[in-house]
């Protein structure tokens, strides 16, 4: 019996052995492709089948926590968790190697501790116990505001909230970067409320987010009533790139009563009126005309099948080579996407009123300081072409006396705050609310009366595209095109002229 045992363990021993390290506990979410280097190999996602060359630990994990869009929640806690234990681990070791000779003479305990497995349910609560302990032990310092401590005291999921509000101010932060462009329309802001609110529709709705789920649709549903502008709708609708993807048929009839609407105010302008005479169309036929070309439009028929490029073109410029016989439709586009939707001018009309009315020109009629402001912005618009009338018959000597006169109404008094301390103080010191509490009536996103936006962002092959997702892709894209062989720039050319 004695001579049986080295042989098991010998086949024990040659049975566990290994070539190589392990895999990662990350690639059991991730499928292995083909060797690129010694120990490397392409890693594709499991879920979205995204691909990574090569597949590195930190991206993968990063990849599976913050970006991938079609993983399950568990799978996400998952690797969180892991993770959070490894790095637990970590600091673990290394405050143990910096005691190693302090603490090496020290008597240690190896026979008074519990030898038995922990049950998941008691790793969560250890786990929870110790990320609390770490954002309000060891960073008190940062978080000071006692409501903030008793709402992660208290809510059990507040991290998960954290995720799901960070996904919410994504395309928030995108709509606000991309509607300050010069370039930008009435329809990026449409679009923009879409991305939102898919962000929204995206939050599981789960016992622990349905309070906060609702809380985001009622604050949405608030704001898209504000901005549901049919100019917004419309100008979505007839745009080159999106073409009014997603919008439900039921509001057709609103999309041409828009349209009518703006073409019958339009035929006030002698230009416009002057294809109504080249083509001897009454306005009801030019306004029915048009409704006939936006169905055009729709199936994508000649001329609106020409190719759109969001790097090279506009919307307004696409709009000028697209010419349709009669022209109803390109004067209504380019009407529309003349339009830059950013509030700089409003803002900057708002400072002119202020300054003119100050701290004492307070009787002044609404009236006359709007004629005032207008009277400003014109000669401000155009001032190479009428400041040199208004210096024609004056002298220099006139001109500076005028400059000097202008600056003796300047108001010198500091700017007065109506800052009540008191409120301030009292508002901060009174107690938290409990959300916990807070009863939010179940509601459905507005914007989905108008947009299906399960099918507008289900596709990603359309030309609505996910940014994060291209941006993950770049650099597979800069492999594939230094893998293709240069042109000749003298024979293409030849070829292109030919």
């Amino acid at each position: 019996m004695s001579d049986s045992l080295p042989s098991n363990s010998k086949k024990t021993k040659s049975a566990n052995s290994t070539n190589g390290r392990p895999k990662k506990p990350i690639w059991r979410f991730f499928e292995q492709g083909d060797e690129i280097d010694k120990g490397h190999y392409i890693a594709t996602c499991l879920a979205c089948k995204q691909t990574f060359r090569p597949g590195k630990t930190p991206v993968m994990e990063k990849h599976i926590m913050n970006n991938c869009s079609k993983v399950d929640h568990s799978i996400r806690e998952a690797v969180i968790y892991m993770v959070e234990a490894r790095e637990t681990r970590e600091i673990s070791s290394n405050a143990n190697t910096k005691r190693q000779n302090s603490e090496s003479d020290q008597v240690t305990l190896e026979n008074f501790y519990e030898n038995s497995n922990l049950s998941k349910e008691r790793k969560e609560d250890i786990d929870t116990a110790l990320i609390k302990a770490f954002v309000i032990g060891e960073n008190s310092n940062i978080i000071t505001s006692e409501a903030v401590k008793t709402i992660i005291n208290r809510k059990r999921g507040f991290f998960n909230d954290v995720y799901d509000l960070a996904n919410i101010m994504k395309p928030i932060r995108d709509a606000i970067l991309s509607l300050e462009s010069n370039k930008s329309t009435l329809a990026d802001c449409y679009f923009s409320l879409a991305c939102l609110g898919q962000s929204i529709n995206k939050i599981p709705d789960e016992n622990e987010n349905v309070r906060f789920r609702q809380h985001a649709i009622k604050s949405f549903n608030e704001r898209f009533k504000m901005y549901d502008f049919d100019e917004y709708l419309l100008a979505y609708y007839i745009h080159p790139s999106y073409k009014g993807f997603g919008v439900k048929m039921s509001q057709y009839q609103r999309v041409q009563s828009t349209a009518a609407r703006i073409w019958q105010q339009m035929l006030k302008d002698p230009n416009i009126a002057t294809y109504l005479k080249k083509h001897d169309h009454s306005k009801k036929k030019s306004a029915e005309i048009l409704l006939a070309q936006i169905g055009e439009f729709h199936l994508q028929t000649a001329p609106y099948n020409m190719p759109y490029s969001s790097q090279v073109n506009t919307p307004l410029s696409w709009w000028k080579m697209c010419v349709p016989t009669p022209p109803y439709l390109q004067l209504l586009s380019i009407k529309l996407f003349s339009i830059i939707p950013h509030a700089a001018s409003c803002e900057r009309i708002w400072s002119i009123c202020g300054w003119m009315v100050g701290k004492r020109r307070t009787r002044l009629l609404t009236e006359n300081l709007e004629s005032m402001s207008k009277i400003h912005s014109y000669y401000i618009a155009n001032s190479k072409s009428e400041l040199p009338n208004f210096s024609k018959d004056r002298t220099a000597e006139e001109l500076r006396t005028i400059l000097s006169d202008a600056h003796l109404c300047d108001d010198d008094d500091e700017y007065v705050d109506d800052y009540n301390e008191e409120e301030m103080i009292k508002l901060v010191s009174s107690p938290p609310i409990n959300d916990d509490c807070e009863q939010v009536p179940s509601q459905d996103l507005e914007i989905l009366n108008v947009l299906d936006l399960d099918s507008m962002f289900k596709d990603k092959s359309n030309n609505i595209t996910d940014k994060q997702l291209e941006l993950d892709g770049l650099n597979d894209f800069i492999q594939e095109l230094d893998e293709e062989d240069d042109f000749d720039p003298d024979l293409l050319v030849q070829n292109f002229n030919s």
